[in-house]
């Protein structure tokens, strides 16, 4: 550079690039047009209450001490919003599949239950004659999808952790994973699957045991 600057401050490190990016070292120069340098721009602070007429201001003070270069201003929150679109795209497109995978789920346990419940009305029938209460009947339709539903979180917990590892290896700077959002994702699988086949497991609970016996 073949110039010498006064430092007047040191701060501490901040991002100013996108995450996937490791913190470098960066100097805030306080400019002068005497060093006749090419860079020619501010940066403001505004009240977003009225933006739009802080931006004609500031245009119009632009031109009157810089008219040969125009006025081109972009908003820190976009800037920065860009440095993750990638993120914002995938988080989107997984929101989106996550419904449909959730809503297919649902659509499958209705018509497992309803074909368990239909495999089962005699049986159903005959624990009722027997003495079985409603709940006793609810947890035996119930116990067999939560044990799967189980079995279903134990196998995509590791896969859940790899693809979750993996993807935050792409950050210098990243969280650790906690456990506990892996639980509370099968908690919340258990409570969608209970919360599908309780009606269909009710109404076989409070049916008629002599029409159940009937049953062919």
């Amino acid at each position: 550079m073949g110039r010498t600057f006064h430092v007047i401050g040191v701060v501490k490190d901040f991002h100013y690039e996108s995450l996937h990016e490791r913190i470098k070292p960066m100097a805030l120069l306080n400019l002068n047009l005497t060093l006749n340098w090419p860079e020619k721009n501010i940066s403001a602070r505004i009240n977003n209450s009225n933006a739009r007429e802080t931006i004609a201001f500031i245009s119009e003070t632009w031109e009157l001490f810089s008219q040969n270069y125009p006025l081109e201003y972009t908003f820190f929150d976009k800037d920065y919003e860009a440095l993750y679109n990638n993120e914002i795209q995938t988080g989107k497109v997984f929101k989106i599949f996550s419904f449909l995978a959730i809503f297919i789920a649902s659509l499958g346990l209705i018509g497992l239950t309803s074909f368990t419940v239909e495999k089962k009305t005699k049986e159903i029938g005959v624990r009722k004659v027997l003495g079985a209460s409603t709940s006793q009947i609810l947890r035996l339709l119930t116990s067999q999808f939560v044990r799967w539903v189980m079995i279903s979180n134990a196998i995509a917990w590791p896969i859940a952790y790899l693809a979750a590892k993996e993807w935050l290896a792409n950050f210098p700077y990243r969280v650790d994973i906690n456990f506990g959002i892996l639980v509370l994702a099968g908690f919340t699988a258990i409570i969608i699957a209970v919360g599908t086949i309780s009606l269909q497991a009710y109404r076989a609970a409070v049916a008629n045991p002599v029409r159940a016996l009937k049953y062919e």
